[in-house]
């Protein structure tokens, strides 16, 4: 803001001028969008286990303002152990929810196929955590924007509950340097997949070893 004092024609005049073209938006205490304890769940397509594996995270969200919101993102992110560093995985956007709506999202992992399946094998390795936080950039200004995350403590099992044998083994060889060599890891990786054999740890050891 700038404020100057003009004597012209023998009289002190002050003007004041606010700059701000588009001030910060405030608060809105009509708009509360916020996530339904408890109802961060892991799933799969139509309830299935598709190739071993659980794909879907979703989660209820509920508005419980008084107006309705439009394109609200949604965002998922997991931990690994070890790590406070959050990996984005996946986001959606909420194309509208009105007062006192709620609405349950899904968030798609990975897909259920082969070509996705395998580096989903390797990134998740090591989960401890998925964290779900509805409209992460704040662009949706609420009265409540504390209640926007939740979290789910979850490991490798909860993902892949046939094949969590190979979380050690993926996690040993990248421990020895395997990341310079992640393309030989997914084509092992792929192998078994194809030939959808739980029992070949043997087989894929010797390949990674």
């Amino acid at each position: 803001s700038i404020v100057w004092v003009s004597g012209k024609e023998g009289k002190n005049l002050i003007y004041y001028s606010n700059l701000e073209e588009n001030p910060a938006p405030q608060p809105s205490t009509d708009v509360d969008l916020y996530i339904k304890p408890g109802s961060v769940k892991i799933k799969s397509v139509e309830g299935k286990v598709i190739k071993h594996m659980n794909n879907i995270v979703s989660v209820v969200v509920s508005n419980q303002g008084e107006e309705r919101v439009e394109n609200a993102e949604i965002s998922l992110f997991i931990k690994v152990k070890g790590d406070d560093k959050l990996t984005h995985i996946a986001s959606k956007t909420l194309r509208y929810i009105n007062p006192g709506e709620e609405k349950e999202v899904k968030l798609l992992m990975f897909s259920p196929v082969v070509a996705d399946a395998a580096p989903a094998l390797i990134e998740f390795a090591g989960i401890s955590e998925i964290k779900v936080v509805v409209d992460p950039e704040n662009t949706v200004h609420e009265s409540n924007e504390y209640n926007n995350e939740a979290s789910l403590k979850c490991n490798y099992s909860d993902i892949f509950p046939r094949l969590e044998w190979l979380e050690n083994i993926i996690l040993h060889f990248m421990e020895k340097g395997g990341k310079n060599n992640m393309s030989m890891l997914e084509d092992t990786l792929v192998q078994l997949l194809q030939n959808r054999d739980d029992g070949r740890v043997k087989l894929v050891e010797t390949l990674l070893s």
